[in-house]
């Protein structure tokens, strides 16, 4: 890779590049349940402190804006009124008034800089450990899963909290290497406050941290950086929510009980519908194996596979082996002010004077470099001695015994056992083996992937691993690093295939969609395929003023804030579903495990016709039904 990029170059413009892709498909996806209920509040809070200016913080305003809200902390919601406010202008400029007012499509500006920004972490995470290439890797794998690229156009908090909670563990992981640890927690500790802020999800990083934290630096050291830890993150999270400044202990008592106290979802899973506290116990695993393209899941067993590997200091290797291998003129063993790469003794051979015999002189090393070159008679050279072998990372571990369990349980073993050559490797396995552990308990488990999101990034810098081990196994061979590259970048059908409908995405091992659907999986669980391309068929077919519903409706409401403005223009407000039996238009998700009675019957009556579909491999995802005025 060219010197010009840098490590920070190169994050930044993968950052870069993950924002355009974001930012010109941002109108893709439909509006999705969860979109106006973190745009309003946040839209709410930029409200209120632009007229209420230092009162904002007083506790009758701080009762009135965070009362019906409380349930999240609010700086995801922060993030997307801002964008939503400040992008409101030009959305109207440019599209017309939104009939709803919550300008989700200026919202969804806010998740795709964040998306943005954990590109570039995680490229420059995995650059920094395992070179510029696996960085370039980390990025674009991170942008080629198509349910995490999908996430990041969606105005809700999971891109948010799958940056921070990832921003937080890769400092809180840094800083363990540090000289003064307790010292290096103080900016992880900010990490984990803005983690806190953002998602519940913060607080599973007590756990991962200690581990990491005590293992890494034992009692005495590991205990005060702890505490340090722990302390400025606790007191940036109190701060930074002032809904918890009054009545502390009661509500955040409430808080950290709302995934319990809470509805049931209903979890559609292998033909069966679930309560969202009774999903078997693979769910979780199944959807991790099942949503990434499977090209990307196996350099990420190949990264995982082998973390006993210092892939770093095999790199060092081979850069200085190449050093040494070059001639004086070069700058290699022998070149003025050049210096070896490994303690070897260079030998200089000069033919005898009776031309049949050769003298061995040997130049000793003043540990100052080379000695200088002196002038040798004609026929005379530098012999070099043979280097020591760079041995290949994949055979860095290689012994009789194990060859077998290249890829297996025993790899994994041993890579624990060896694990200080790449002790970041495990590291980032600790929190991923986490989540899918909890999540196959009794916690409530539902949408496929998104509750553990940022497990993803960090599969995305084993996968770099992976990718980088395999192109130094074929580095002597052009064709053969080609077909890497081109299997890598071909691990992109997903994205372009699915969007932008990604959160439906399943690989081959289910057999795409159309085998999600014979398997009786969730198809689409958000809503996104309502989107401005049913609706536009909509408001051209349907008559003024028709009426029209949405089905299905998880919240009072969410049919009239999914509707258009071209909708709107035409006097067409979408129903909720229960107006389902009396609607003239009915614009249905395919989120069957919230289908009531009298949607299945009146769709199974004969008596209407579906005009539309938006769908993807064949399967269908939404559709737009015309019935006969009741």
């Amino acid at each position: 890779m060219s010197e010009f990029w840098t490590i920070p170059r190169l994050s930044l413009a993968l950052g870069c590049l993950a924002w355009l892709l974001v930012v010109l498909t941002l109108g893709g996806p439909g509006l999705t349940t969860d979109e106006p209920l973190d745009v309003r509040p946040g839209r709410a809070y930029v409200t209120t402190l632009r007229a209420e200016g230092s009162r904002f913080f007083h506790r009758d305003v701080v009762d009135r804006v965070f009362r019906d809200n409380a349930e999240h902390p609010p700086l995801g919601r922060w993030l997307l009124g801002v964008a939503s406010t400040a992008g409101e202008p030009f959305e109207i400029a440019w599209f017309g008034p939104d009939p709803v007012r919550l300008y989700v499509l200026s919202a969804r500006l806010a998740p795709a800089t964040i998306f943005a920004l954990l590109t570039a972490l995680i490229t420059w995470a995995a650059a920094r450990h395992y070179g510029r290439l696996a960085g370039g890797v980390a990025g674009l794998s991170l942008i080629l899963m198509p349910r995490v690229f999908a996430h990041a156009h969606l105005g809700a908090l999971d891109t948010f909290i799958s940056f921070f909670w990832v921003l937080a563990f890769l400092n809180a992981e840094r800083a363990l290497r540090a000289q003064r640890p307790w010292l290096s927690m103080v900016p992880a500790g900010l990490a984990w406050g803005l983690a806190l802020l953002t998602k519940i999800h913060a607080w599973l990083l007590i756990p991962i941290v200690g581990v990491l934290v005590l293992s890494r630096l034992g009692l005495r050291r590991g205990f005060p950086a702890l505490l340090v830890w722990a302390g400025t993150g606790l007191t940036l999270f109190v701060m930074g929510w002032p809904w918890l400044w009054y009545d502390t202990a009661e509500r955040l008592s409430r808080y950290l009980g709302t995934g319990v106290h809470r509805v049931s979802i209903q979890v559609q899973y292998f033909g069966h519908v679930y309560p969202d506290y009774d999903v078997p116990w693979h769910y979780p695993w199944f959807y991790f194996a099942t949503t990434v393209p499977l090209g990307l899941h196996v350099l990420g067993v190949l990264g995982l596979g082998t973390t006993g590997v210092n892939l770093t200091q095999y790199r060092n290797c081979r850069r200085e082996k190449r050093t040494y291998n070059s001639p004086p003129w070069e700058g290699g063993v022998g070149g003025v002010g050049s210096q070896p790469a490994f303690s070897a003794d260079p030998v200089v051979t000069q033919p005898s004077s009776s031309g049949d015999r050769s003298a061995t002189e040997l130049l000793t090393m003043d540990g100052q470099g080379p000695p200088p070159l002196s002038p040798l008679p004609k026929g005379g050279s530098y012999k070099v001695p043979p280097l020591p072998k760079c041995e290949a990372p994949g055979n860095a571990m290689r012994n009789p015994n194990r060859d077998r369990a290249k890829f297996t349980i025993m790899r994994l073993a041993a890579g624990w056992r060896e694990r200080q050559a790449d002790p970041f490797a495990l590291h980032v396995t600790v929190p991923i083996a986490l989540f899918l552990v909890l999540f196959s308990t009794r916690v409530p488990i539902y949408d496929g992937e998104r509750l553990f999101l940022m497990v993803f990034p960090l599969w995305a810098i084993l996968i770099a691993r992976g990718f980088a081990l395999a192109w130094e196994q074929v580095a002597q061979s052009r064709v053969w690093r080609a077909a890497l590259l081109g299997f890598f970048l071909a691990q992109g059908y997903g994205l372009m295939a699915f969007h932008p409908f990604g959160l439906s995405y399943y690989n081959v091992l289910v057999g795409g969609l159309p085998g999600a659907e014979a398997l009786g999986l969730e198809l689409t669980f958000w809503g996104d395929a309502v989107d401005h391309v049913l609706l536009d068929q909509l408001a051209r077919d349907a008559a003024p003023s028709a009426t029209a519903a949405l089905a299905p409706t998880l919240y009072p409401g969410q049919g009239v804030r999914t509707t258009t403005r071209r909708l709107n223009r035409k006097g067409i407000l979408l129903g909720d579903e229960a107006d389902v039996t009396k609607a003239q238009w009915v614009v249905l998700s395919r989120r069957t495990a919230y289908w009531n009675d009298s949607l299945r019957k009146r769709l199974s009556s004969g008596i209407g016709r579906q005009i539309a579909v938006r769908a993807r491999q064949g399967v269908w995802l939404s559709a737009l039904w015309e019935f006969p005025n009741p």
